[in-house]
Protein backbone atom coordinates (compact mmCIF):
# COMPACT_ATOMS: atom_id res chain seq x y z
CA UNK A 1 0.00 0.00 0.00
CA UNK A 2 0.88 4.10 -0.06
CA UNK A 3 0.92 6.27 2.88
CA UNK A 4 1.15 10.10 3.27
CA UNK A 5 1.20 12.06 6.15
CA UNK A 6 -1.24 15.17 6.62
CA UNK A 7 0.14 18.57 6.43
CA UNK A 8 -0.69 19.39 9.97
CA UNK A 9 1.65 15.72 11.25
CA UNK A 10 -1.22 14.44 13.02
CA UNK A 11 -2.49 12.06 10.60
CA UNK A 12 -1.76 9.23 8.37
CA UNK A 13 -3.12 8.37 5.67
CA UNK A 14 -2.79 4.99 3.81
CA UNK A 15 -3.82 1.58 1.53
CA UNK A 16 -4.20 -1.47 2.30
CA UNK A 17 -5.94 -4.51 0.99
CA UNK A 18 -8.47 -6.57 2.37
CA UNK A 19 -7.61 -9.64 3.56
CA UNK A 20 -8.55 -13.32 2.32
CA UNK A 21 -12.09 -14.38 2.62
CA UNK A 22 -12.70 -17.54 4.89
CA UNK A 23 -13.51 -19.45 2.01
CA UNK A 24 -10.80 -18.69 0.22
CA UNK A 25 -8.16 -19.82 2.89
CA UNK A 26 -10.22 -22.71 3.34
CA UNK A 27 -9.31 -23.60 0.14
CA UNK A 28 -5.73 -23.35 -0.28
CA UNK A 29 -5.52 -25.20 2.46
CA UNK A 30 -7.14 -27.82 0.91
CA UNK A 31 -5.93 -27.04 -2.90
CA UNK A 32 -3.05 -25.10 -2.41
CA UNK A 33 -2.78 -21.06 -3.24
CA UNK A 34 -4.08 -19.80 -7.01
CA UNK A 35 -6.28 -17.07 -7.97
CA UNK A 36 -9.68 -17.43 -9.82
CA UNK A 37 -9.86 -14.83 -12.52
CA UNK A 38 -12.01 -12.03 -12.11
CA UNK A 39 -13.48 -13.96 -9.24
CA UNK A 40 -11.53 -13.56 -6.30
CA UNK A 41 -11.31 -9.59 -6.39
CA UNK A 42 -9.52 -8.17 -3.12
CA UNK A 43 -10.25 -4.25 -3.02
CA UNK A 44 -8.23 -1.73 -1.91
CA UNK A 45 -9.07 0.54 0.61
CA UNK A 46 -8.13 4.04 2.29
CA UNK A 47 -7.45 4.29 5.85
CA UNK A 48 -6.45 7.50 8.32
CA UNK A 49 -4.51 6.82 11.63
CA UNK A 50 -4.61 9.01 14.24
CA UNK A 51 -1.46 8.82 15.90
CA UNK A 52 -2.61 10.45 19.01
CA UNK A 53 -5.14 8.33 19.40
CA UNK A 54 -3.46 5.20 17.17
CA UNK A 55 -7.08 4.22 15.82
CA UNK A 56 -7.01 3.66 12.14
CA UNK A 57 -10.33 3.57 10.39
CA UNK A 58 -11.28 2.84 6.47
CA UNK A 59 -12.59 6.11 4.53
CA UNK A 60 -13.72 4.00 1.44
CA UNK A 61 -16.26 1.30 1.43
CA UNK A 62 -15.36 -2.39 -0.18
CA UNK A 63 -17.17 -0.95 -3.82
CA UNK A 64 -14.13 -0.10 -5.54
CA UNK A 65 -9.99 -0.17 -5.42
CA UNK A 66 -8.34 3.16 -4.15
CA UNK A 67 -5.03 3.99 -5.97
CA UNK A 68 -3.57 6.97 -5.51
CA UNK A 69 -4.16 9.78 -3.36
CA UNK A 70 -3.20 13.27 -1.88
CA UNK A 71 -4.14 15.56 1.55
CA UNK A 72 -5.75 18.62 0.89
CA UNK A 73 -3.63 21.70 2.25
CA UNK A 74 -5.86 21.72 5.01
CA UNK A 75 -5.73 18.41 6.02
CA UNK A 76 -9.72 18.07 6.19
CA UNK A 77 -9.81 15.97 2.83
CA UNK A 78 -8.59 13.65 0.78
CA UNK A 79 -8.87 13.29 -3.15
CA UNK A 80 -8.07 9.55 -4.65
CA UNK A 81 -8.60 8.05 -7.85
CA UNK A 82 -10.41 4.51 -7.82
CA UNK A 83 -11.58 1.97 -9.90
CA UNK A 84 -14.04 -0.94 -10.43
CA UNK A 85 -11.19 -3.38 -9.26
CA UNK A 86 -7.77 -4.15 -9.55
CA UNK A 87 -8.27 -6.11 -12.76
CA UNK A 88 -5.52 -4.75 -15.61
CA UNK A 89 -8.46 -4.74 -17.77
CA UNK A 90 -10.33 -2.21 -15.72
CA UNK A 91 -7.82 0.69 -15.58
CA UNK A 92 -9.86 2.85 -17.95
CA UNK A 93 -12.78 2.57 -15.55
CA UNK A 94 -10.47 5.12 -13.17
CA UNK A 95 -12.19 7.83 -11.84
CA UNK A 96 -11.72 10.35 -8.66
CA UNK A 97 -13.28 11.37 -6.25
CA UNK A 98 -13.04 13.07 -2.23
CA UNK A 99 -13.38 11.93 0.94
CA UNK A 100 -13.87 14.50 3.84
CA UNK A 101 -11.90 13.16 6.69
CA UNK A 102 -14.14 13.68 9.41
CA UNK A 103 -17.06 11.85 8.59
CA UNK A 104 -15.97 9.29 5.57
CA UNK A 105 -18.23 11.28 3.17
CA UNK A 106 -17.31 10.81 -0.11
CA UNK A 107 -18.13 12.90 -3.06
CA UNK A 108 -17.54 12.43 -6.89
CA UNK A 109 -15.31 14.66 -8.49
CA UNK A 110 -14.31 13.48 -11.87
CA UNK A 111 -16.31 10.37 -13.87
CA UNK A 112 -15.55 11.10 -17.67
CA UNK A 113 -14.82 8.16 -19.36
CA UNK A 114 -11.73 6.59 -19.52
CA UNK A 115 -8.53 6.84 -17.27
CA UNK A 116 -8.60 9.83 -14.99
CA UNK A 117 -5.68 9.59 -11.79
CA UNK A 118 -3.18 11.06 -9.99
CA UNK A 119 -4.80 13.54 -8.15
CA UNK A 120 -2.59 16.59 -6.89
CA UNK A 121 -3.76 19.61 -5.14
CA UNK A 122 -3.28 22.80 -5.75
CA UNK A 123 -0.87 24.99 -3.29
CA UNK A 124 -4.40 27.22 -2.09
CA UNK A 125 -6.28 23.67 -2.08
CA UNK A 126 -8.97 25.43 -4.46
CA UNK A 127 -7.69 23.20 -7.24
CA UNK A 128 -6.81 19.84 -7.98
CA UNK A 129 -4.39 18.66 -11.39
CA UNK A 130 -4.54 15.21 -12.25
CA UNK A 131 -3.79 12.71 -15.52
CA UNK A 132 -6.64 11.64 -17.99
CA UNK A 133 -7.27 11.01 -21.53
CA UNK A 134 -10.12 13.12 -21.15
CA UNK A 135 -12.44 10.47 -22.44
CA UNK A 136 -10.31 9.50 -25.31
CA UNK A 137 -11.30 5.82 -26.03
CA UNK A 138 -7.75 5.09 -27.75
CA UNK A 139 -5.99 6.12 -24.17
CA UNK A 140 -4.07 2.89 -24.49
CA UNK A 141 -1.67 4.03 -27.12
CA UNK A 142 -2.62 8.22 -27.30
CA UNK A 143 -0.75 10.62 -24.67
CA UNK A 144 -2.00 10.80 -21.36
CA UNK A 145 -2.72 14.97 -20.77
CA UNK A 146 -2.52 16.64 -17.30
CA UNK A 147 -5.75 18.65 -16.62
CA UNK A 148 -7.46 20.68 -13.63
CA UNK A 149 -10.42 20.67 -12.05
CA UNK A 150 -12.01 23.44 -9.31
CA UNK A 151 -11.79 21.16 -6.04
CA UNK A 152 -15.68 21.66 -5.55
CA UNK A 153 -16.57 20.31 -9.41
CA UNK A 154 -16.58 21.70 -12.35
CA UNK A 155 -15.42 21.10 -16.24
CA UNK A 156 -11.41 20.19 -16.58
CA UNK A 157 -8.94 22.41 -18.22
CA UNK A 158 -6.15 20.90 -20.11
CA UNK A 159 -2.73 22.35 -19.57
CA UNK A 160 -0.39 20.23 -21.46
CA UNK A 161 -2.28 19.56 -25.25
CA UNK A 162 1.10 20.96 -26.10
CA UNK A 163 3.47 18.19 -24.53
CA UNK A 164 3.90 15.41 -26.85
CA UNK A 165 4.37 12.69 -24.17
CA UNK A 166 3.32 10.66 -21.42
CA UNK A 167 3.15 13.68 -18.10
CA UNK A 168 3.71 12.00 -14.93
CA UNK A 169 2.49 14.52 -12.09
CA UNK A 170 5.52 15.16 -9.51
CA UNK A 171 4.15 18.28 -7.10
CA UNK A 172 2.25 21.31 -7.47
CA UNK A 173 3.80 24.20 -6.00
CA UNK A 174 3.91 28.13 -6.00
CA UNK A 175 6.33 28.33 -8.64
CA UNK A 176 5.06 25.61 -11.25
CA UNK A 177 3.40 22.49 -11.66
CA UNK A 178 5.86 19.98 -11.42
CA UNK A 179 5.88 16.53 -14.12
CA UNK A 180 8.36 14.09 -14.97
CA UNK A 181 8.25 12.51 -18.53
CA UNK A 182 10.88 11.00 -21.16
CA UNK A 183 12.36 12.69 -23.80
CA UNK A 184 13.83 9.93 -26.38
CA UNK A 185 16.27 7.64 -24.61
CA UNK A 186 16.67 10.43 -21.97
CA UNK A 187 14.57 11.78 -18.85
CA UNK A 188 13.23 15.20 -17.39
CA UNK A 189 11.39 17.32 -14.56
CA UNK A 190 9.18 19.78 -16.39
CA UNK A 191 7.24 22.38 -14.87
CA UNK A 192 4.08 23.77 -16.59
CA UNK A 193 2.02 27.17 -15.66
CA UNK A 194 -1.89 26.16 -14.99
CA UNK A 195 -2.67 29.49 -16.26
CA UNK A 196 -0.56 30.42 -19.31
CA UNK A 197 0.11 26.41 -19.99
CA UNK A 198 3.46 27.11 -20.83
CA UNK A 199 5.67 24.44 -20.23
CA UNK A 200 9.53 24.66 -19.10
CA UNK A 201 12.35 21.70 -18.84
CA UNK A 202 14.06 21.64 -15.82
CA UNK A 203 17.00 19.27 -16.42
CA UNK A 204 21.32 19.95 -15.42
CA UNK A 205 22.20 18.96 -19.02
CA UNK A 206 20.52 17.48 -22.15
CA UNK A 207 22.30 14.16 -21.83
CA UNK A 208 19.95 13.66 -18.31
CA UNK A 209 17.91 10.80 -16.62
CA UNK A 210 16.66 11.97 -14.22
CA UNK A 211 14.31 9.85 -12.02
CA UNK A 212 12.95 10.06 -8.12
CA UNK A 213 12.47 13.89 -8.02
CA UNK A 214 11.14 15.30 -4.53
CA UNK A 215 10.15 19.04 -4.50
CA UNK A 216 10.38 21.01 -1.06
CA UNK A 217 7.00 22.50 0.62
CA UNK A 218 7.76 26.41 -1.22
CA UNK A 219 8.86 24.77 -4.88
CA UNK A 220 12.04 26.63 -4.64
CA UNK A 221 14.74 23.44 -4.18
CA UNK A 222 14.35 19.60 -5.99
CA UNK A 223 16.25 16.87 -5.07
CA UNK A 224 16.60 14.28 -8.00
CA UNK A 225 18.65 10.98 -9.01
CA UNK A 226 20.71 12.10 -12.47
CA UNK A 227 22.59 9.85 -14.54
CA UNK A 228 23.67 10.03 -18.04
CA UNK A 229 25.94 7.59 -20.35
CA UNK A 230 29.19 7.52 -18.61
CA UNK A 231 28.16 7.58 -15.10
CA UNK A 232 25.49 5.81 -13.12
CA UNK A 233 22.56 7.35 -10.64
CA UNK A 234 23.81 10.13 -8.32
CA UNK A 235 21.46 12.59 -5.94
CA UNK A 236 21.40 16.22 -6.99
CA UNK A 237 19.64 18.82 -5.24
CA UNK A 238 19.56 22.62 -7.28
CA UNK A 239 17.34 25.40 -6.95
CA UNK A 240 14.66 26.72 -9.41
CA UNK A 241 15.00 29.82 -10.32
CA UNK A 242 14.17 31.53 -13.86
CA UNK A 243 15.76 29.90 -16.91
CA UNK A 244 18.72 31.54 -18.84
CA UNK A 245 17.66 33.68 -21.21
CA UNK A 246 13.46 33.55 -20.66
CA UNK A 247 11.88 36.59 -21.30
CA UNK A 248 8.63 35.29 -19.20
CA UNK A 249 10.33 34.16 -16.37
CA UNK A 250 10.27 30.48 -17.03
CA UNK A 251 11.91 28.07 -14.26
CA UNK A 252 15.00 26.25 -15.18
CA UNK A 253 17.18 24.49 -12.60
CA UNK A 254 20.32 26.97 -10.82
CA UNK A 255 23.12 25.62 -8.26
CA UNK A 256 22.92 22.09 -9.05
CA UNK A 257 24.96 20.40 -6.56
CA UNK A 258 25.82 16.46 -6.37
CA UNK A 259 25.42 15.05 -2.74
CA UNK A 260 26.66 11.57 -3.37
CA UNK A 261 29.61 9.84 -5.43
CA UNK A 262 28.63 6.18 -6.20
CA UNK A 263 30.44 6.53 -9.16
CA UNK A 264 33.62 7.02 -7.58
CA UNK A 265 33.17 3.15 -6.32
CA UNK A 266 32.50 2.02 -9.93
CA UNK A 267 35.59 3.31 -11.49
CA UNK A 268 37.44 0.32 -11.22
CA UNK A 269 34.27 -1.57 -13.02
CA UNK A 270 34.67 -2.74 -16.64
CA UNK A 271 32.62 -0.82 -18.36
CA UNK A 272 31.37 0.04 -22.03
CA UNK A 273 31.18 3.45 -24.40
CA UNK A 274 27.45 4.22 -24.64
CA UNK A 275 25.73 5.81 -27.96
CA UNK A 276 23.01 7.02 -29.31
CA UNK A 277 22.23 5.71 -32.74
CA UNK A 278 19.73 6.10 -35.49
CA UNK A 279 18.37 4.65 -38.71
CA UNK A 280 15.87 4.64 -41.33
CA UNK A 281 13.08 1.91 -40.78
CA UNK A 282 11.83 -0.64 -43.62
CA UNK A 283 8.86 2.26 -44.08
CA UNK A 284 11.43 5.75 -43.83
CA UNK A 285 10.67 5.96 -40.21
CA UNK A 286 13.60 6.64 -37.73
CA UNK A 287 14.16 4.75 -35.00
CA UNK A 288 17.25 5.36 -32.38
CA UNK A 289 18.70 2.66 -30.34
CA UNK A 290 21.75 2.48 -27.93
CA UNK A 291 24.86 1.00 -28.92
CA UNK A 292 27.30 -0.86 -26.42
CA UNK A 293 30.91 -0.68 -27.55
CA UNK A 294 34.26 -1.66 -25.92
CA UNK A 295 35.94 1.19 -24.82
CA UNK A 296 39.12 0.27 -27.28
CA UNK A 297 36.55 0.16 -30.22
CA UNK A 298 37.72 0.28 -33.44
CA UNK A 299 35.51 0.77 -36.59
CA UNK A 300 38.38 -0.99 -38.43
CA UNK A 301 37.86 -4.43 -36.66
CA UNK A 302 35.47 -6.86 -36.65
CA UNK A 303 32.83 -7.24 -33.79
CA UNK A 304 30.47 -10.02 -32.69
CA UNK A 305 26.44 -8.04 -32.50
CA UNK A 306 24.30 -8.99 -30.24
CA UNK A 307 21.10 -7.38 -30.12
CA UNK A 308 18.81 -7.02 -27.01
CA UNK A 309 15.36 -6.08 -27.69
CA UNK A 310 13.16 -4.32 -25.00
CA UNK A 311 9.74 -5.63 -23.35
CA UNK A 312 6.47 -3.50 -23.60
CA UNK A 313 6.23 -2.54 -26.06
CA UNK A 314 6.07 1.15 -24.67
CA UNK A 315 9.53 0.34 -22.79
CA UNK A 316 12.76 1.98 -23.70
CA UNK A 317 16.45 1.66 -23.25
CA UNK A 318 18.70 4.07 -22.10
CA UNK A 319 22.02 4.98 -22.16
CA UNK A 320 22.78 4.44 -18.58
CA UNK A 321 26.04 2.62 -17.42
CA UNK A 322 25.07 -1.04 -15.69
CA UNK A 323 21.45 -0.79 -16.06
CA UNK A 324 21.17 -3.92 -18.19
CA UNK A 325 19.22 -6.97 -16.21
CA UNK A 326 17.80 -10.21 -18.68
CA UNK A 327 20.71 -9.77 -20.96
CA UNK A 328 24.50 -9.93 -19.18
CA UNK A 329 25.37 -6.87 -21.53
CA UNK A 330 28.08 -5.08 -18.96
CA UNK A 331 29.83 -8.78 -19.20
CA UNK A 332 29.84 -9.27 -22.87
CA UNK A 333 30.87 -5.71 -24.16
CA UNK A 334 34.24 -5.59 -22.46
CA UNK A 335 34.88 -8.61 -24.09
CA UNK A 336 34.87 -7.81 -27.44
CA UNK A 337 30.91 -7.74 -28.50
CA UNK A 338 28.60 -5.01 -29.59
CA UNK A 339 25.11 -4.67 -28.36
CA UNK A 340 22.31 -2.76 -29.52
CA UNK A 341 19.20 -2.32 -27.96
CA UNK A 342 16.89 -1.13 -30.52
CA UNK A 343 14.31 1.33 -29.38
CA UNK A 344 11.91 0.53 -31.83
CA UNK A 345 8.14 2.12 -32.69
CA UNK A 346 6.20 1.97 -29.53
CA UNK A 347 8.92 2.39 -27.37
CA UNK A 348 8.16 5.00 -24.62
CA UNK A 349 9.79 8.98 -25.32
CA UNK A 350 9.00 9.40 -28.81
CA UNK A 351 5.67 10.61 -29.02
CA UNK A 352 2.20 9.75 -30.17
CA UNK A 353 2.86 9.23 -33.57
CA UNK A 354 5.55 6.98 -33.05
CA UNK A 355 3.77 4.98 -30.53
CA UNK A 356 0.55 4.87 -32.87
CA UNK A 357 2.61 3.12 -35.78
CA UNK A 358 2.50 -0.23 -33.70
CA UNK A 359 -1.17 0.09 -33.75
CA UNK A 360 -2.62 -2.72 -35.92
CA UNK A 361 1.15 -3.53 -36.62
CA UNK A 362 2.42 -5.00 -33.81
CA UNK A 363 5.48 -7.85 -34.51
CA UNK A 364 5.58 -6.31 -38.31
CA UNK A 365 6.67 -2.69 -38.12
CA UNK A 366 8.65 -2.88 -34.84
CA UNK A 367 10.53 -6.01 -36.51
CA UNK A 368 11.36 -3.93 -39.33
CA UNK A 369 12.94 -1.42 -37.02
CA UNK A 370 14.90 -4.03 -35.55
CA UNK A 371 16.29 -5.79 -38.77
CA UNK A 372 16.91 -2.20 -40.25
CA UNK A 373 19.09 -1.21 -37.20
CA UNK A 374 20.93 -4.31 -37.92
CA UNK A 375 21.16 -3.78 -41.45
CA UNK A 376 22.49 0.03 -40.69
CA UNK A 377 25.42 -1.64 -38.17
CA UNK A 378 26.73 -4.28 -41.14
CA UNK A 379 26.79 -1.20 -43.24
CA UNK A 380 29.24 0.55 -41.52
CA UNK A 381 31.72 -2.49 -41.94
CA UNK A 382 32.56 -3.61 -38.34
CA UNK A 383 30.10 -5.99 -37.81
CA UNK A 384 31.85 -9.60 -38.61
CA UNK A 385 29.20 -11.73 -40.47
CA UNK A 386 30.61 -15.06 -39.92
CA UNK A 387 27.99 -17.53 -39.24
CA UNK A 388 26.54 -17.21 -35.51
CA UNK A 389 28.04 -14.35 -34.47
CA UNK A 390 24.72 -12.41 -35.02
CA UNK A 391 22.44 -12.64 -31.72
CA UNK A 392 18.96 -11.68 -30.75
CA UNK A 393 17.19 -11.76 -27.54
CA UNK A 394 13.66 -11.23 -27.71
CA UNK A 395 11.60 -11.28 -24.61
CA UNK A 396 9.12 -13.86 -23.96
CA UNK A 397 6.04 -12.12 -24.15
CA UNK A 398 3.11 -11.83 -27.69
CA UNK A 399 5.38 -10.15 -29.48
CA UNK A 400 8.07 -12.60 -29.15
CA UNK A 401 6.13 -15.40 -31.60
CA UNK A 402 5.48 -12.26 -34.18
CA UNK A 403 8.97 -11.63 -34.24
CA UNK A 404 10.45 -14.72 -34.78
CA UNK A 405 8.73 -15.14 -38.33
CA UNK A 406 11.30 -12.37 -39.61
CA UNK A 407 14.17 -12.75 -37.79
CA UNK A 408 14.08 -16.77 -38.76
CA UNK A 409 14.42 -15.60 -42.37
CA UNK A 410 17.54 -13.99 -42.00
CA UNK A 411 20.23 -17.09 -42.61
CA UNK A 412 22.89 -14.49 -40.41
CA UNK A 413 20.35 -14.17 -37.35
CA UNK A 414 20.85 -16.31 -34.04
CA UNK A 415 17.43 -16.05 -31.93
CA UNK A 416 18.31 -16.60 -28.50
CA UNK A 417 15.68 -17.28 -25.36
CA UNK A 418 16.17 -15.12 -22.81
CA UNK A 419 16.72 -17.73 -20.03
CA UNK A 420 18.95 -19.36 -21.93
CA UNK A 421 21.59 -16.07 -20.84
CA UNK A 422 21.60 -16.68 -17.04
CA UNK A 423 23.93 -19.35 -18.39
CA UNK A 424 26.27 -17.01 -17.95
CA UNK A 425 29.71 -17.23 -16.09
CA UNK A 426 30.59 -14.89 -13.63
CA UNK A 427 32.57 -12.04 -14.29
CA UNK A 428 36.40 -12.75 -13.37
CA UNK A 429 36.06 -15.85 -15.45
CA UNK A 430 37.98 -16.28 -18.83
CA UNK A 431 35.06 -17.22 -21.30
CA UNK A 432 36.34 -18.95 -24.95
CA UNK A 433 35.38 -16.72 -27.61
CA UNK A 434 32.33 -19.36 -28.77
CA UNK A 435 30.81 -18.53 -25.50
CA UNK A 436 31.02 -14.76 -25.35
CA UNK A 437 29.18 -14.48 -28.61
CA UNK A 438 26.76 -17.10 -27.36
CA UNK A 439 27.38 -20.20 -28.69
CA UNK A 440 26.29 -23.63 -27.57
Amino acid sequence: GRFAWSSDGKRLAYTATDPKSAAVKDREKKYGEFQIVDQDQRMTRLFVIDLATRIARALTPDAFTVGSFAWSPDALRIAFDHRVNNSPASSGSADISIVTVADASLRKLVTQDGPDTNPTWSPDGSQIAFTTSMANPNYYYTNPVIATVPAGGGTPTVVTASFDENPSIVAWKPAALFFSASQRTWAYLYGVDPASRTVARLAPTDASVMSSVSVSKDGSTVAFLAADPKTVPEVYVANVGTAPGSARGRPGLQSVKKLTSVNEQTGAWATSALEVVSWKSQDGTTVEGVLHKPLDFDPSHKYPLLVVIHGGPTGVSRPVPFTSATYPIDVWVPRGVLVLEPNYRGSAGYGEAFRSLNVRNLGVGDAWDVLAGIDALIAKGFIDLEPGRLHLGVPRDARRCALQSHFRRRRDLRLDDVLRQHRHPPVHETVPESDAVGGS
